[in-house]
C-alpha cells in the first residue's frame, strides 16, 4: 500500500469516458483531449438515469473499495522512523562536503606546483 493512502475512487462519468473514449475519438475528426472530454460530457448529460445506471454501479463499487482501504489504513499501526537515521544522513553529507573540499585543495595545489615548475 502506498504511503499516500488508497487510490481515490473514480466517478461514474470517468467510467463512461474510459469505456467510450475510443468510440468518440474515431467518430469525429481528430480531437484534442479536452475536446474529446467535452464531447463525452455532452453525451453524458444527454443520458437518462437508466443509461447511467451501469456506470453509477461501477462508481459505487469503487467508492466502497476506497472506503475499505481507507478504514484499513486508519487501523494500521504507524511506522516510526528509526532514531538516528537523520543524524547519520547529516553526518554523511558533512563528511562528503569535507572530502570534496580536501580534493579541491589537492587539485589547486597540484595546479600551483605545475605552474611553478613551468616557470623554472
Amino acid at each position: 500500500m502506498s504511503t499516500k493512502g488508497p487510490k481515490r475512487p473514480m466517478t461514474a462519468f470517468f467510467y463512461f469516458l474510459q469505456e467510450n473514449r475510443n468510440r468518440i475519438k474515431h467518430e469525429g475528426e481528430k480531437l484534442k483531449p479536452t475536446e474529446l472530454t467535452s464531447k463525452a460530457g455532452e453525451e453524458w448529460r444527454g443520458m437518462n438515469d437508466e443509461q447511467r445506471a451501469k456506470y453509477n454501479e461501477l462508481a459505487k463499487i469503487d467508492k466502497n473499495r476506497f472506503d475499505q482501504e481507507k478504514k484499513m489504513r486508519e487501523n494500521m499501526p504507524i511506522r516510526r522512523k528509526k532514531e538516528g537515521n537523520e543524524e547519520k544522513k547529516k553526518e554523511g553529507k558533512e563528511e562528503k562536503k569535507k572530502e570534496e573540499k580536501e580534493e579541491k585543495k589537492k587539485e589547486e595545489k597540484e595546479e600551483e606546483n605545475g605552474a611553478s615548475e613551468q616557470d623554472e
